[in-house]
């Protein structure tokens, strides 16, 4: 199970949502990880496990050919021009942008 500090954005996010996979603890709390790690249930750590594991073969496994890596790509590209569309959209009602 990944734990990150901090500002950490993970791959691909905010495509992918690792909330269910990762563990978050802000920076000044980096002195009580060993205690934070400890107190992690071991359902949680079980369903923790389970998400990290669906979410690296999502992102990892075998494609059939270079097909799939190039419609992955583009999949990741539409999502992200679409996101930023939305924000652009966003701050333009609010009277922020052009």
């Amino acid at each position: 199970i990944p734990v990150v500090t901090g500002d950490f954005l993970p791959p691909f996010h905010p495509e992918i949502d690792w909330s269910g996979c990762i563990v978050r603890v802000s920076e000044v709390r980096v002195v009580d990880l060993p205690r934070i790690v400890r107190e992690i249930s071991e359902d949680d750590i079980q369903r923790r496990q389970l998400n990290c594991s669906a979410l690296l073969d999502s992102i990892f496994g075998k494609p059939i050919d270079s097909r799939q890596h190039f419609s992955v790509a583009m999949q990741v590209w539409n999502i992200r021009i679409k996101s930023a569309l939305q924000r652009m959209e966003k701050f333009s009602m609010l009277g922020t942008v052009g």
